[in-house]
């Protein structure tokens, strides 16, 4: 698919990707900043992805996990910083939940800073806290890491990338906080 709008243009198409660009962009975010770029491209070629371009050089990024039938989870939205400001994560977003194929499925995120770029779109907090649960992979201390993210204490991140809410300590919640990934 593809949408366009003065000089820019969203295409779903995949060639136009560049793996590079999308690899320098997530450096800067906080939730991927130490995502391998065999990791990236791997997710690319596991996913649904928007590109977002000025003329022909790529100045977004969006990502779509999905089974088509039941849900999909919108992830690495990016926008590039001399680009902002021009309503373009607004159309980045609008292009992906208005995409027939996901427009009828429920659609889940993660963020900690852009609750105001996602609620326009139907995306608000679950109803329930402590209904989302995940599970990261485990693995030995002397195993390569699969491609998941550390922050800067060395704490693995979850491997969509980021978390929408603060880890919680090893030993289990405090008192009066609701379940959240570790």
């Amino acid at each position: 698919m593809e949408w366009t709008r003065g000089d820019y243009r969203i295409s779903t198409d995949k060639s136009f990707l560049s793996v590079e660009k999308i690899h320098a962009l997530l450096l800067r975010s906080y939730w991927a900043s130490r995502r391998p770029r065999e990791t990236i491209r791997r997710s690319i070629e596991g996913s649904l992805c928007y590109g977002l371009y000025w003329r022909d050089e790529q100045i977004g990024f969006a990502r779509v996990v999905t089974d088509y039938a039941t849900f999909y989870w919108l992830c690495d939205v990016f926008i590039e910083e001399d680009h902002r400001g021009h309503g373009l994560g607004k159309w980045l977003v609008r292009c992906v939940v208005e995409t027939p194929e996901l427009a009828k499925l429920l659609g889940v995120l993660a963020t900690r800073d852009a609750l105001g770029l996602y609620a326009p779109y139907g995306f608000s907090p679950p109803e329930a806290a402590g209904t989302l649960l995940w599970r990261r992979p485990t693995r030995q201390p002397d195993e390569t890491d699969p491609g998941g993210d550390q922050d800067e204490k060395g704490h693995r991140q979850p491997l969509h990338g980021g978390n929408a809410v603060r880890p919680l300590p090893r030993d289990g919640p405090e008192e009066g906080t609701p379940a959240a990934p570790a």
